[in-house]
C-alpha cells in the first residue's frame, strides 16, 4: 500500500470510527482505542491523540520533550521510518535523489530508492538512531515493498541489513506491508523475529480506487492472500495490526469482529485525505 503518512492525519480519525479495540467499562485504563496512526500530526496535536494506547507518528515533527509528554499519559510511541522510498518534502531529498529508481505509482513527489546502496543504508540507520534518541518505543517501517517492485538479491540484502540494524537499536519493529520481502525472509530463515515484532497490513478488507479517491471492498482473492500473510506473521509470534479505509458501517463491523476474534488491532480511516 503505503503511505500512511500522506493521509493519516487527525480530527477525522479522532472523531470518526474508532480504531482499535474499544475499551470495556471494567477496564481501568484511560484509553478508548488501542491503536492510532497520525503521520501528518505535529506537537500541536498531542492533546488530540490522547485516546489511543499506541500511536504511530512521524517523530521528525516532534521533540524528545513532546515524546515525554505522550509517555506521561501512559501511551506508547512508534515512529514512521521510510526505508524504501524517498519523499520530495524531506530536507535530505536532494542528497539522495541520485539513488532513486522510479516513480512511486499513485504518490506524487515520491520515488523508489535503491536500498542496496551503502550511503542510503547509513542514512536510514542514522535516522533510526536520531529518532531513538527522542525516546520512542519502536519503529513503524514503510516501503519494504521496494523488494516487490525490484525483486533482486541486492535489494533483499539491503533491506535485510537495515532491518537487522534497526532491530538492534530497538526490537519493537512493525513492518507496514512488505509481504513479498517478509515472506521470503521467513522462508529463508524460518523466522523474522530478528528483524520485526509486528506487521501492519493495509486493505485486508478494503480497497482504494486512486482514480477517484473512493473506497470499496477487497476482492476475495486479495483478502485470502493477505489473511494468509498475517496468519503466517501471527504464527511467528508477531503482533498484527490492520489499517483499513471505509465508511461502510457493515464492513466496519466485520473488521471489528474479525480483529477481536483473532486478537488483532485495527485502525479505520474514513477518507484517503482525511478532510
Amino acid at each position: 500500500m503505503k503511505k500512511v503518512f500522506m493521509f493519516i492525519l487527525l480530527v477525522c480519525c479522532l472523531t470518526m470510527m474508532g480504531c482499535g479495540r474499544i475499551k470495556e467499562n471494567n477496564e481501568p485504563e484511560n484509553f478508548k482505542y488501542e491503536y492510532g496512526v497520525f503521520l501528518n500530526a505535529d506537537s500541536s496535536y498531542i492533546s488530540k491523540m490522547s485516546d489511543y494506547r499506541q500511536i504511530v507518528i512521524d517523530v521528525s515533527f516532534f521533540t524528545a520533550e513532546d515524546v515525554e509528554k505522550i509517555h506521561n499519559r501512559g501511551q506508547k510511541v512508534y515512529t514512521y521510518l521510510n526505508v524504501g522510498s524517498l519523499e520530495a518534502f524531506r530536507d535530505y531529498y536532494s542528497r539522495y535523489s541520485n539513488l532513486c529508481l522510479d516513480e512511486y505509482e499513485n504518490w506524487e513527489d515520491e520515488k523508489w530508492v535503491d536500498v542496496s546502496k551503502k550511503e542510503w543504508q547509513e542514512h536510514v540507520i542514522s535516522l533510526a538512531n536520531e529518532y531513538s534518541d527522542k525516546g520512542i518505543d519502536g519503529f513503524f517501517i514503510d516501503n519494504c515493498d521496494v523488494y516487490y517492485q525490484y525483486p533482486k538479491s541486492e535489494i533483499f540484502d539491503g533491506l535485510t541489513a537495515m532491518l537487522r540494524q534497526i532491530h538492534k537499536i530497538n526490537p519493537n519493529v512493525i513492518i507496514n506491508g512488505g509481504d513479498t520481502f517478509v515472506t521470503e525472509y521467513m522462508d529463508l530463515y524460518q523466522t523474522a523475529s530478528d528483524i520485526m515484532s509486528g506487521v501492519n497490513q493495509e486493505c485486508v478488507f478494503t480497497a482504494i480506487d486512486f482514480s477517484d479517491s473512493d473506497f470499496g471492498r477487497s476482492t476475495e482473492e486479495n483478502f485470502r492472500y493477505f489473511e494468509s500473510y498475517i496468519e503466517k506473521c501471527a504464527a511467528d509470534n508477531m503482533d498484527v495490526y490492520l489499517l483499513e479505509y471505509t465508511t461502510d458501517m457493515n464492513l466496519i463491523g466485520e473488521i471489528r469482529d474479525y480483529c477481536e476474534k483473532n486478537n488483532y488491532l485495527f485502525y479505520i480511516s474514513s477518507s484517503i485525505d482525511l478532510e
